[in-house]
Formats: C-alpha cells, structure tokens, sequence
C-alpha cells in the first residue's frame, strides 16, 4: 500500500494510505481462504484415511500400496511442474487461475468418491483401479491447489496484502485440516463403522460436496486485479535444468523424501490410534 503525505488541522505533515486500484477487497480475501478451507476438507479425508480404507476395506496389501503411493509420489515431480506451466499458460475471461477453480472442482470431487469405492473386479483388477484412481486424485487436486496458491499473486501487487491473504488461507486450512480429523472418525461410526466400505463412501461424498461447494465459492468471490506478463517458456528446458540445476535438484529430492515421511507419518498415526491404543 503506497503512503501519500497530506497535512492535519494543525499543518503538520502525516502519513496517508491510499488503496491501489488492484488490491483486493475484504471479500476476496474471505473468499480464498473459503477455497483453502475446502482445498484441506478434501485433502484431510484424503490423505489421512486412505491407507487405512486401503488395507482394512479395500483389502489391498500394505506393500502394493506402498508401491503406489512411491510410483505417485514419483510423477508428482513431474506433474507438478507441468500443472505450474498449464496456469501460467491459461488464457481465459475468468483470468489465468481463477478459471481452474471453476473447472476442476467437480472433477476432484469425483475423483475424491471414486477413491473411497471399493469395485468388484477382481484382485488384479482392483489393484489396477486403486492405483488409476489414486494418481488421478493426485494430479486433480494438482490442478486446482498450484492455481490456488498462485492467485494472491494475481490478486493484488501489493506485498503487505499479499501476506495478508496467505495468512488468512493458512488459517482456513488449518482449521479444515483440524476440524476435519475430527468429524471422519464420528461419520464412520454413524455410517456403519471404520471397517464398513459404506462409511467411507458416504463420508467421501459429504466432504466432497463441501469441498467442491468451497471452491466454487472462492471461485465466484475473488478476482485477479493484476496482469502478469507472459514469457515464454520451455518444458524440455525445465526437465532438464531438473538434473543440471544442482540446488534445485536438491530440493526436489528433499520435497520427495519429505511427502514420503508425510506419508508414513499419517499411516502411523492411524495404526498407533486403531491399533496400538496410543
């Protein structure tokens, strides 16, 4: 926010904010952490219960879940960037990211409900289902949470601002994130039990409808106020500076290692609860 200076009844100099044109209003603001608030409602049931709806439902062996979990963890490095260049690219009347919070929410709504399925194909058959659907979650949820967090960017130049939105978000995905932990348990046990295919198919079509109504509504309340630039840009030039790129190198296999632990830390978590009595 720029300072003008401007005089008080006594002549003496003061300070004056003065709104830029391209700031976002108190609305906006609410309005994306509503999108972070049901980005996380997905993501808690998601990645925190789908181990245990893989072994104790689905049936699936502990070590051909792992397996798919490292293949998805794997394409994610791939993935995730090609999503970054898909945004950066998009050209449409609702704005370069606003837009995927209109197309992809019902997509990883449907993806989050076919993930908590449980088909009748066979064991080979519903291995290869498991692992098709969990990677298309994973890059559904890509394709809205990479336009997601690029939008304060888009939403107003001002730094101060700017902070002010991720703060807010933060908060919103904490809270989903908390709240959420404690209303899966509850509704598996009122829709059959934590061992009931049933339960967690309700529970994934509950959460998905909020969480596809949330980003709907963060889709119709914020708006991108500033126009970046457009560079050009090359994938093949991206990959490649992958392993040219020493630190950013490094990075990528320190943001591997540390979904992987993510990953066995929510698993843990489940079994010391269910299993172990923690």
């Amino acid at each position: 926010m720029s300072e003008t200076m401007t005089r008080n009844k006594y002549g003496s100099d003061m300070e004056k904010p003065v709104k830029h044109k391209n700031m976002a209003s108190g609305k906006e603001v609410l309005g994306h952490a509503l999108g972070g608030v049901g980005q996380n409602t997905v993501y808690a049931l998601w990645s925190g219960f789908i181990t245990a709806f893989y072994t104790d439902v689905f049936g699936m062996n502990p070590a051909v879940m792992a397996g798919i979990f490292l293949f998805a963890r794997i394409w994610d490095a791939v993935n995730d960037p090609m999503m970054g260049i898909m945004a950066d690219r998009s050209k449409s009347r609702f704005g370069r990211y606003r837009c995927w919070l209109l197309r992809m929410p019902a997509v990883v709504a449907a993806c989050l409900v076919l993930n908590f399925t449980v088909p009748h194909f066979g064991t080979m058959g519903n291995i290869i289902y498991a692992a098709v659907t969990y990677i298309l979650m994973g890059m559904a949820f890509t394709s809205v949470d990479i336009p997601y967090w690029s939008l304060p960017a888009a939403m107003t130049s001002d730094p101060t601002e700017r902070t002010k939105i991720f703060t807010t978000a933060t908060l919103g995905t904490n809270l989903a994130t908390t709240v959420g932990n404690m209303l899966i348990p509850i509704l598996l046990v009122a829709f059959g039990g934590t061992g009931s295919a049933h339960a967690y198919f309700m529970t994934a079509v509950i959460f998905a409808v909020v969480g596809c109504s949330l980003y709907l509504t963060c889709f119709g309340l914020v708006r991108e106020h500033v126009q970046a630039p457009t560079e050009k840009f090359s994938f093949a030039l991206a990959f490649k500076s992958l392993f040219t790129n020493k630190p950013l190198f490094c990075i990528m296999i320190t943001n591997l290692v540390i979904n992987l632990a993510f990953i066995m830390k929510m698993t843990l978590n489940y079994y010391y609860n269910n299993l172990i009595d923690f």
